[in-house]
């Protein structure tokens, strides 16, 4: 396909390009967070090797968890 073609498709079906574009990135994004949606976070003393993961105590889903139990 040569330059000129390329051109005119892009100014005769711009839009509809763009819509395509955006529709491929929202999907991507989406699968992205669907992967990751079941990752913890994890402190240094609870980390994940796999992950490497390193959080704060006060964000480390594990001592979360801990305080919870602790505290009922």
């Amino acid at each position: 396909m040569g330059l000129f073609s390329k051109i005119k498709l892009l100014f005769t079906h711009g839009d509809e390009l763009e819509d395509m574009v955006n529709a491929v990135r929202r999907e991507a994004i989406l699968n992205e967070q669907d992967l990751l949606k079941d990752n913890l976070h994890l402190c240094l003393a609870h980390k994940q090797e796999v992950n490497h993961s390193i959080y704060g105590e006060h964000n480390c889903d594990y001592c979360k968890l801990l305080k919870k139990v602790v505290d009922s």
